[in-house]
């Protein structure tokens, strides 16, 4: 398979976080057409390097569905050869089959895992001064040199092959990995959690159009970018506007030819937009 130009994909110096609305789900009458969905949000997810989706609960009525959003992104996340250790066959998942393959850097390894590969694995046991680590069922064991708490997902760095076992050291790659996927009850608990920490932007038609690189600038400065996206409903900031929750409002489409934008064609439209002034 040949290798595409600049891989694997540099990290980004400024963090971007993706918020999505549970509700996105809710205009979505079956299983097969939700987990459709939640694909086209982590494939845009990965595409532009974000470093974590968070998904909020908008509503009582939308809570189930935002559980199910999480439960959908968490397993694409995942490497597929860690799926069965950390995930039981459940009918929310039964048609997690039809989700495009992910391909970030943590999902394509190669048939045979060598020294100065990074791969992703879970803590089977510790003993002495180190721990074994699973990496897949066609993989010898991994095992580091440090105790860990079993069940503990770590990345590790190979550095020497034997014969029955790899040995590794636990080491976050230099380049973009994976996005990790988080809960928040609500958009008030998600705002409050990361403002000061991070630029809040909120995507919405009430924002202002073509701010850009004062987007890409301010989030330098404040440690990362978080990135919100409302649901079908439109307005989900209750009785206050935007403006008055969010550091920047932005309107990535400000002349859409269709009278509605679905939240998963607005998320790969605000970072294709946004993606050349995030360092």
């Amino acid at each position: 398979m040949e290798v595409p130009r600049g891989w694997p994909p540099p990290r980004r110096k400024t963090r971007v976080f993706l918020a999505v609305a549970g509700s996105i789900l809710t205009s979505e009458d079956t299983l097969q057409l939700k987990t459709l969905k939640a694909a086209q949000i982590g494939r845009a997810a990965g595409s532009f390097r974000v470093e974590r989706v968070i998904v909020y609960s908008d509503g009582e009525r939308s809570r189930s569905d935002a559980r199910l959003l999480r439960l959908l992104l968490e397993y694409y996340s995942t490497p597929p050869y860690l799926r069965r250790r950390l995930f039981t066959v459940a009918s929310k998942l039964r048609y997690a089959g039809l989700m495009p393959p992910l391909q970030t850097p943590s999902h394509v390894v190669p048939p045979r895992v060598k020294p100065g590969m990074y791969v992703e694995g879970i803590v089977e046991d510790s003993a002495g001064e180190g721990s074994t680590v699973f990496i897949g069922e066609r993989a010898p064991r991994a095992r580091v040199g440090v105790r860990l708490k079993p069940g503990r997902r770590v990345i590790i760095k190979i550095v020497k092959e034997k014969e029955d076992i790899l040995e590794g050291v636990v080491r976050d790659p230099p380049f973009y990995w994976r996005f990790t996927v988080d809960y928040e009850p609500s958009l008030e608990s998600l705002l409050d959690k990361w403002r000061g920490r991070m630029l809040l932007v909120a995507a919405s038609r009430l924002g202002e159009p073509l701010i850009e690189d004062q987007i890409g600038l301010s989030a330098m400065r404040r440690g990362g970018l978080l990135l919100a996206f409302g649901g079908p409903r439109g307005h989900v900031w209750g009785d206050r506007s935007p403006q008055e929750l969010f550091d920047l409002v932005y309107n990535a489409l400000p002349f859409q030819g269709n009278k509605t934008l679905r939240t998963e064609e607005a998320v790969q439209i605000a970072l294709a937009r946004l993606d050349r002034y995030l360092s």
